[in-house]
């Protein structure tokens, strides 16, 4: 009876995928003959290394593929946030009982409020979109975007009606 073929293709696959140190390691995990091994496969250790850097490569390119989904997806849902609220503030405008009085004036103090809420909100924007860089002068954005909405909240009673003091 003759000898069984084997795959080389497949034994180069393992080989290179598996944790073998060296051809003689890699022949008495196959039981193959060191000899037959050592003519048959003599540029797999140069290959297997080329193979070995190769992989580490794609693995960090794709890292950083998965990094940059994670940013591009936190500031679209940012940028989606604030779209949001800038349709919330442009509806208080438009709604008659925020800006006007009973008698038809406008109510100065709300107006004011809503613009300056409305400043702030499209300034956050711009940084959610990546138009405005981060400086000292927008650093403290946030927490006056909250004290805007604070002092808007504040210049209404429960029922929506403007109080008179002014709050700033």
């Amino acid at each position: 009876m003759g000898r069984a073929k084997l795959d080389w293709e497949n034994l180069k696959l393992d080989f290179m995928k598996n944790k073998y140190a060296n051809l003689k390691e890699f022949s008495v995990a196959t039981g193959v003959t060191y000899g037959t091994i050592r003519n048959r496969c003599s540029g797999w250790m140069a290959e297997k290394v080329n193979y070995k850097a190769k992989v580490i490569d794609l693995a960090v390119s794709g890292t950083l593929e998965m990094d940059v989904l994670t940013v591009t997806e936190r500031n679209l849902y940012h940028v989606e946030v604030w779209d949001k609220f800038l349709n919330m503030v442009t509806e208080s405008f438009e709604d008659q009982y925020t800006l006007h009085q009973m008698d038809g004036t406008i109510k100065i103090a709300s107006l004011e409020r809503l613009a300056n809420v409305m400043e702030k909100v499209q300034k956050c924007q711009r940084l959610a979109l990546g138009m405005d860089k981060e400086t000292k002068d927008n650093k403290g954005l946030f927490s006056e975007f909250a004290a805007a909405i604070n002092a808007a909240r504040s210049g209404c009673d429960d029922s929506g009606s403007e109080v008179l003091a002014e709050t700033d």
